[in-house]
């Protein structure tokens, strides 16, 4: 079963999170360039409308119990925004319908296009797309729990800072992650596409010795 798993290009981890850290700092200008365009298609479709009805309370609930969890005060204004309370000091955060994480979806919905396509199983393929809608929601609600932290922390600006700006790095490095451990773990090339594989590596290797 092992032989069937695809391995990935970088076999140095610190190397690769590197690389996929500078990655995501060059592309920070393309990501809010297309949640910008995702949220003007949002909007225009209506589909906002379903989002801020039907998942943003759901979110909101989930985060005020983590957040309660971790030993805070939580109140709930209006179904959108989270109060924290703790040690005499206190900090509201908004969690608007455009924080629920609708633009990592769409993410891993692009990019499971291209990581699915190759020679692998039908299970491992199905196994992988169920994985990605688990890891929107935990990304996205990582993302928020995060937000909400920093706000209480640190102050109101930094959590902007964070969300607009290193919330987009969060994200993408966590994306690149989710792929990595699919390619890793997940993924099983078809039993022909491996002894494809192998055939041409008994070839290339009876090459270098003739």
């Amino acid at each position: 079963m092992s032989e069937g798993r695809v391995k990935s290009i970088l076999d140095r981890p610190h190397l690769l999170f590197i690389v996929i850290g500078v990655t995501a700092i060059l592309l920070i200008p393309l990501m809010s360039a297309f949640e910008s365009v995702l949220t003007w298609l949002v909007i225009r479709s209506g589909l906002y409308v379903f989002i801020k009805e039907a998942i943003l309370p759901i979110q909101v609930r989930m985060v005020s119990v983590a957040l309660s969890a971790l030993g805070f005060d939580v109140d709930v204004l209006a179904n959108s925004v989270v109060v924290l309370e703790r040690g005499g000091h206190s900090a509201g955060a908004g969690i608007l319908w455009n924080c629920v994480g609708w633009q990592t979806f769409f993410l891993l919905l692009i990019t499971l296009a291209f990581g699915i396509s190759g020679s692998y199983t039908l299970k491992s393929k199905m196994l992988c797309i169920a994985l990605s809608f688990e890891a929107a929601l935990s990304i996205s609600f990582l993302r928020v729990i995060l937000t909400a932290l920093i706000n209480f922390y640190l102050g109101h600006w930094q959590a902007v800072f964070f969300h607009d700006y290193l919330g987009i790095v969060f994200v993408l490095v966590l994306v690149f992650a989710f792929w990595i451990f699919c390619f890793k773990f997940i993924l099983v090339s078809r039993p022909e596409a491996s002894q494809g594989l192998q055939d041409r590596r008994e070839l290339h290797s009876s090459e270098r010795v003739g």
